[in-house]
């Protein structure tokens, strides 16, 4: 079973264009030394700060990346998600990028021809984490689908959920339907996944979900033996979660009536001896 905790941890958002700040923040990270790495989409660059929050350094990326669409590996390698509009790029999704900020390679192909018509759609949008190996392990958005990819653009292995409650958008009537909002590989390297759900008990308008209108929408988040794909652990809670911080903790974003921004950070459990499948 998971179980989820708040530890009441506020971070502030600095807005502006100087070091240690932020236009829109796109994507969250802990680096392979600690720190923390914060994808600016607005400004096309991670900013590297320490656990005290403290300005390291800023590096050049490509803007507009998609939400969660940054990751910094182990080996410190940038990798973003975001759909690319040159044509030897076109229909791939993931790319590795250079210290100067240009991409050096892009992999990630969705085999659909019609992608590129729908360069900020959902089908774009995907979620990654190291495998630990040299490759990465990516989550679709709107399908519970998790494949293995080297970075040579090699599509190792393909995860397919058959959960009952998750059903692809053509296949649901309703507006409201599941979706992957991030995915993490924990120490044991099991997969942790993120999904959002229509609320069993919906909740008033503003106080949980900022992304969602009448806060019609809770969280699952699921523990994948990657191995063998079976389900290892479940828990569900009300609230607004936006991804994983650390394999342990979730972390989420508020606003202030003043324009500020708040970074809230939940801990995960898995309590050892449950399994739900």
């Amino acid at each position: 079973m998971v179980a989820v905790d708040n530890l009441s941890l506020d971070v502030h958002e600095r807005e502006g264009s100087g070091p240690g700040e932020f236009r829109e923040i796109a994507a969250v990270c802990l680096g392979p030394s600690g720190n923390l790495h914060v994808f600016d989409r607005a400004q096309g660059r991670v900013t590297e700060l320490s656990p005290e929050f403290e300005f390291i350094s800023t590096r050049n990326i490509p803007p507009n990346i998609n939400d969660n669409g940054g990751v910094v590996l182990g080996d410190g390698t940038v990798l973003i998600n975001k759909a690319s509009l040159s044509a030897e790029r076109l229909g791939q999704l993931l790319h590795v990028v250079g210290s100067d900020g240009l991409v050096i390679s892009s992999f990630g192909a969705t085999g659909e021809p019609d992608i590129p018509h729908d360069l900020t759609g959902p089908r774009t949008v995907r979620w990654i984490t190291d495998d630990g190996t040299g490759g990465v392990w990516v989550a679709h958005f709107e399908e519970y689908v998790v494949e293995n990819w080297g970075l040579d653009g090699v599509l190792h292995r393909r995860l397919h959920n058959e959960e009952d409650w998750f059903r692809k958008p053509e296949e649901s009537s309703s507006n409201r339907k599941p979706q992957v909002l991030d995915l993490v590989r924990d120490e044991a390297g099991r997969l942790r996944v993120i999904i959002r759900v229509p609320a069993t008990q919906p909740r008033g308008r503003g106080e949980a979900d900022p992304w969602a209108k009448d806060n019609l929408w809770d969280y699952v988040v699921q523990v994948i033996n990657p191995t063998n794909g079976l389900i290892e652990g479940t828990g569900q809670f009300a609230g607004f979660a936006a991804g994983f911080l650390t394999p342990d903790t979730i972390f989420a974003y508020r606003w202030l009536e003043s324009g500020q921004t708040i970074l809230d950070v939940w801990r995960v459990r898995l309590r050892q001896g449950q399994k739900t499948r």
